[in-house]
């Protein structure tokens, strides 16, 4: 009989060797497939809130594309300068193209809303390029018109408007790739030509001359719009990702015992792993399939979200490619590491319902968030400028300041807090036991209400600057015969009755050729070739006089020339032209001496008839400007006043206080503030509602048994109830009381930086806080109705 050769023992690395990737993908799968109704519902809770989360980063993302689309159009809308360099006194028309014409562009306003206006003229409107939108260059008498100023025109709220087209006819509307936005007031009017009179630097020869703008820190209105715009995104974005490690690890102490049991009954480390990565992981693909579906549907409310004084077309709403990677990389990895991160490897101690000593937190790496964010929002203010990705460095530093503080003091807080009702001892006992859960909760909502507090101060900062006290009209009044200065005042007179006081006018300089009398200067203040002169209507000095008078300033910084002096002033052509005409005034002997209580400093006050024939062109080279006090603006009555003027077209140009202006601060300021901004803050904030009720409803499940254990006990379901309230009144007390500070802080270090006034409302502060407490308490409150459900003595035997 043959012996057999023993068999080989297996291989040891083979034995012990786990399945491969395949098998524990399709473990994996099947846990999920038959996860049961609470696993379900913890996959769906999961994929509702990354699906809000990347809803809103999407559309963070889209803000930049949107406002470099809507600048690329505008740059395209922007007249190109003819190649014609002279400096004669007249333009000579044997040297223009037939193609050249002149654009005069202006901004007014109807209603509240801003309406831009450009008059063109051409030598041939046949072969003039029409602007960007518009199929042929309007003729002398002819409109264009943007489809929403069309509506408007068509409908009864046009007929305040339709005076200022002064009989011309609508001939077209413009199309979209002429419009900064759908529903953007824009109109060219054709104007008759006279070349003789043009003005060199607006003679164009074509469109697309503009450039896209950069958001620098440069000027105060630019520096306000970058700093809203960097704060904005940032304290939208910060929470979000709080929220988007919040979600993911709903449901985490019925994973940690699954995980348990499978580790129990031989699954490797590894198999675990995996098992979490494709749970959190379909749930993040599915939430960003949902969140972009969302994305989508919101995109055609673009056109009512307005960021500067104008909407978006709904494709200006498109992230780039590199932030739709970014977030689509984001989301899943954020929420796949935070629920690696929280894993418990110890099976035992799951199934126990037992977990290790935690060692105290430390405190050093906590305070490097404020100190290093306030030194360098700090050192950014010292020097006025700074690149915007160290500005929101800065403002991510002091925003998360409170959520990262929160986990310490809520640990130190527990530790020192009294005894008191058994309610109270309750509620410190879980609170000692597990001071992490709650920070979490609240940290996100600490970071909403830190960015609200800081960004209600710089909204109102920029309005208050805008408004320039009380003033309740402007006027300016540019390139026409100073005759029109008197009509001008006259009306506003008339229409705003005897209450107005109006004061401004004309700042013209001169220069003094030949002074009767130099000695006649104070030695304090010598000889200067050179004298300011106020060109103002005898209805804009408050004081009785008529045309042709001369007064001198009772708080003028220099002495005007004596009578008799020969002063020498330069009249351009047109505006904003280097060519001019001069001629000599002599001064005459004032009349008396009044004083000005505006900001426009000069020697002498002059109205139009003591200057004589020649003073018609000096509005070519200085505007005048005229406020209006006494009086409150009225919206209505500055389009009653444009109305009256509309022969001067863009030569007048009328706003009531908070009307957006051509280059105010509010044009910009506000409907960034009030769409934005604030559309943005308040989809956080229903993250972080959409967070607490997903964190009650699982802390309500995990705390069922113990809930049931205690009314077992004999505790009173309306002590528990008042345990869950105290609970959940602590945290939030504690995330509001660093909140308020940090947003203090960010707003105290933002002032220098933009060099305006910023306070904090502490009315506004009181409400937020209290809102944020009263959102707490409530889902708290809510959560407590169910604790009849929660603790059925069934549950004792079932689990």
């Amino acid at each position: 009989m043959t012996a057999q050769a023993p068999a080989h023992p297996p291989d040891a690395s083979t034995a012990t060797r786990s399945p491969g990737w395949v098998a524990n993908l399709r473990l994996a799968a099947a846990l999920l497939v038959a996860a049961g109704r609470a696993g379900r519902l913890r996959w769906l809770l999961v994929t509702i809130g990354l699906a809000l989360c990347t809803l809103v980063l999407l559309l963070a993302a889209s803000i930049g594309p949107a406002l470099d689309s809507r600048d690329g159009r505008a740059a395209a809308l922007s007249a190109t300068s003819a190649p014609l360099d002279t400096t004669d006194a007249s333009v000579d028309v044997a040297r223009l193209a037939p193609t050249w014409f002149q654009v005069t562009e202006t901004a007014s306003v109807y209603r509240g809303d801003r309406v831009q206006v450009s008059e063109l003229t051409a030598l041939d409107p046949a072969v003039a390029a029409p602007p960007p939108g518009v199929d042929r260059f309007p003729r002398p008498g002819e409109v264009v018109v943007s489809p929403a100023l069309a509506d408007l025109l068509a409908g009864p709220e046009g007929d305040g408007f339709r005076p200022r087209l002064g009989g011309d006819t609508v001939v077209g509307t413009i199309a979209d790739d002429g419009l900064l936005a759908p529903d953007e007031l824009r109109l060219y009017r054709g104007v008759a030509a006279d070349p003789s009179g043009w003005a060199v630097y607006r003679i164009a020869e074509g469109w697309g001359g503009g450039y896209v703008p950069t958001t620098g820190m440069g000027g105060s209105g630019v520096s306000l719009v970058a700093v809203l715009l960097t704060a904005g995104v940032t304290i939208v974005i910060v929470p979000l990702l709080l929220f988007v490690a919040l979600m993911s690890r709903v449901g985490s102490p019925a994973r940690d015992r699954r995980d348990a049991g499978l580790r129990l009954l031989g699954a490797t480390t590894g198999q675990l792993r995996v098992v979490t990565v494709v749970e959190t992981g379909t749930a993040a693909l599915a939430g960003l399939l949902v969140g972009g579906a969302a994305f989508l549907l919101a995109r055609p409310a673009a056109p009512f979200v307005a960021v500067g004084s104008t909407g978006f077309f709904p494709d200006d709403l498109r992230p780039s490619a590199g932030a739709l990677v970014a977030i689509g990389l984001a989301v899943p990895v954020l929420a796949v590491g935070s629920v690696l991160a929280v894993r418990r490897p110890d099976p035992i101690g799951v199934v126990r319902q037992q977990s290790p000593p935690r060692p105290p937190r430390r405190l050093w790496w906590r305070l490097l968030f404020p100190v290093l964010g306030g030194l360098l929002l700090w050192s950014l203010g010292q020097a006025q400028f700074g690149p915007l990705p160290a500005l929101g460095a800065g403002i991510v530093a002091l925003l998360v300041s409170a959520a990262v503080l929160l986990p310490w003091v809520l640990e130190r807080l527990a530790r020192l807090l009294p005894d008191g009702p058994p309610a109270w001892q309750l509620a410190v006992g879980r609170l000692r036991l597990d001071p992490g859960t709650p920070a979490r909760v609240v940290a996100g909502l600490s970071v909403v209400l830190a960015g609200a507090i800081a960004l209600q101060p710089l909204l109102a900062a920029g309005d208050r600057l805008d408004r320039e006290g009380e003033v309740a009209y402007q006027v300016q009044l540019a390139d026409v015969p100073t005759s029109e200065m008197e009509r001008v005042v006259d009306l506003l007179h008339d229409r705003l009755g005897p209450a107005a006081d109006i004061r401004g006018g004309a700042l013209v300089t001169g220069t003094v050729v030949a002074p009767t009398n130099p000695s006649a200067f104070p030695s304090t203040s010598p000889p200067s070739p050179y004298v300011d002169l106020r060109l103002a209507p005898c209805g804009a000095l408050g004081v009785a006089c008529t045309d042709g008078m001369v007064f001198a300033v009772s708080d003028a910084g220099r002495a005007g020339p004596p009578a008799g002096s020969v002063v020498a002033i330069s009249v351009p052509l047109t505006s904003g032209d280097s060519r001019s005409i001069t001629f000599n005034w002599t001064v005459p002997e004032p009349t008396a001496t009044i004083s000005l209580p505006d900001r426009y400093e000069a020697a002498l006050v002059v109205t139009p008839g003591a200057l004589g024939p020649a003073v018609d062109g000096l509005l070519a080279s200085s505007p005048a400007r005229f406020s209006v006090t006494g009086v409150q603006a009225s919206a209505e009555m500055a389009d009653t006043l444009r109305a009256d003027l509309a022969d001067l077209g863009s030569a007048v140009e009328i706003r009531a206080a908070g009307e957006p202006a051509d280059l105010g601060l509010r044009s910009v300021l506000s409907p960034t503030a009030r769409s934005g901004l604030i559309i943005g803050a308040l989809l956080t904030l229903v993250v972080a509602v959409v967070g607490l009720i997903v964190t009650a409803i699982e802390q309500g499940q995990q705390r069922r048994r113990p809930l049931t254990l205690a009314v077992a006990a004999g505790i009173p379901r309306g002590v528990l109830a008042r345990s869950m309230l105290i609970g959940a009144a602590l945290p939030i007390t504690v995330g509001v009381s660093l909140a308020v500070p940090s947003g203090w802080l960010l707003v105290t270090l933002l002032g220098p930086m933009l060099d305006i006034p910023i306070a904090l409302d502490w009315a506004t502060v009181a409400v937020y806080s209290a809102a944020a407490l009263g959102l707490v308490t409530l889902l708290a409150g809510a959560s407590t109705l169910a604790l009849p459900a929660l603790t059925r003595p069934t549950d004792l035997r079932t689990g």
